[in-house]
């Protein structure tokens, strides 16, 4: 019975010991989240915003922090607010951006701002790690979030037109040069050119780039070129014979499988 007593002693003993052991000074210590957002589409050589989010959600500072973001090869550094610690890549070991926080208090909140750049189309992933650089304790375990990204490039084409002869005299001929060129950052596919010969104009012959073409009611219709890389252009040729006098009006239609509508461009000739 004696045994039974003291053993019940030393457990309410124990019991009003418990507050003043680490168990209470854990409850009342810092509870860290981290988020990021931020958009997952991005295109190439254009900016990406993040906004980065630390909470802390307890009842105790969080201290000597750092938070630690590894930027891809894929993605260039811009800039941060607060302004972080970049350091580029060296060898194979990945450019990163730091952040130090000397307390997070309790039920405070950190923000902060990062903006990268694409420089590589495809998939990438930034990742972040909250570490607690802290002597003291309890210490914070390591938090990690990741935002991925899918960069892609920009299909662009540009149409443009001209005569080599105007004005020009009636039995005499002129060429209306077409260049189309893809000013964007992906390849464009599907490309078809037309031209539209004026009524004061004979068709006589066209040259392309390795393809032929089809006239037909004074529509000219080049055959269509498949796929045509960023930075690369093509070249038509429409010679023509002047018939009578007058304004005439040459035409050029582009269109391309990244673009919903026909792209026009004119040209003038004075025909005597």
């Amino acid at each position: 019975m004696k045994s039974r007593v003291l053993s019940l002693c030393v457990l309410v003993i124990a019991l009003l010991l418990l507050p003043q052991t680490g168990l209470t000074q854990f409850d009342k210590g810092p509870d860290l989240s981290i988020s990021i957002e931020g958009p997952r589409l991005a295109y190439l050589y254009r900016p990406v915003g993040y906004r980065i989010i630390i909470t802390n959600n307890g009842e105790g500072p969080a201290k000597t922090m750092e938070l630690l973001g590894s930027v891809p090869s894929t993605l260039d550094y811009v800039s941060s607010k607060p302004q972080g610690v970049f350091k580029p890549p060296i060898g194979d070991t990945m450019a990163t951006v730091s952040w130090k926080f000397q307390e997070i208090p309790p039920k405070g909140k950190i923000e902060i701002e990062l903006t990268l750049r694409g420089k590589a189309v495809g998939g990438s992933r930034t990742s972040l790690k909250l570490i607690s650089r802290s002597i003291e304790g309890p210490k914070t375990p390591p938090l990690e979030t990741v935002a991925d990204l899918d960069v892609r490039g920009i299909p662009a084409m540009h149409i443009g037109t001209y005569d080599t002869e105007d004005p020009v005299e009636v039995g005499k001929t002129t060429i209306y040069v077409i260049e189309t060129r893809n000013e964007g950052t992906s390849p464009c596919t599907g490309i078809s050119v037309t031209s539209i010969i004026p009524e004061e104009m004979e068709f006589v012959r066209c040259e392309g780039p390795g393809v032929s073409c089809k006239y037909e009611n004074r529509q000219l219709l080049f055959d269509t070129v498949p796929v045509l890389e960023p930075g690369k252009k093509l070249v038509y040729k429409i010679h023509c014979r002047a018939i009578k006098p007058g304004s005439a009006k040459h035409a050029a239609i582009l269109k391309y499988d990244q673009f919903t509508k026909s792209i026009i461009n004119e040209e003038g000739t004075s025909i005597y």
